[in-house]
């Protein structure tokens, strides 16, 4: 495990997350169009490139259509992800109720 991968994928947020998950499991080893990985955009793929997740390579030599894969530092990432801590979250206090609770009038003589 790649120390670099486990502090990208501790850093990643949650649609990040499902957007490296998409790009990782469609393109295993190939370069495969945007079109054939749905929930995965553009701009999302740039940003992976930016980071060295991701690279962009010939899919298709007759059409000469571009296509994305995962590197070996994305893959890396996606491996660490299950190594991930989780947030940590406040806890929610229940507030007290403005309204008290009046008392019972059943079997009690006036």
């Amino acid at each position: 495990m790649n120390r670099q991968a486990l502090l990208i994928a501790q850093n990643l947020e949650s649609h990040d997350v499902k957007a490296l998950r998409i790009l990782v499991k469609k393109a295993m080893g190939s370069f495969e169009p945007l079109g054939s990985m749905s929930g995965l955009g553009q701009t999302m793929v740039s940003r992976f490139i930016d980071r060295g997740l991701a690279e962009m390579g010939l899919a298709n030599a007759y059409t000469g259509e571009t296509g994305y894969r995962a590197t070996a530092l994305g893959r890396a990432v996606y491996t660490a992800l299950d190594l991930r801590k989780p947030n940590s979250r406040p806890k929610i206090r229940m507030l007290e109720p403005r309204i008290n609770a009046l008392p019972s009038k059943i079997g009690r003589k006036s």
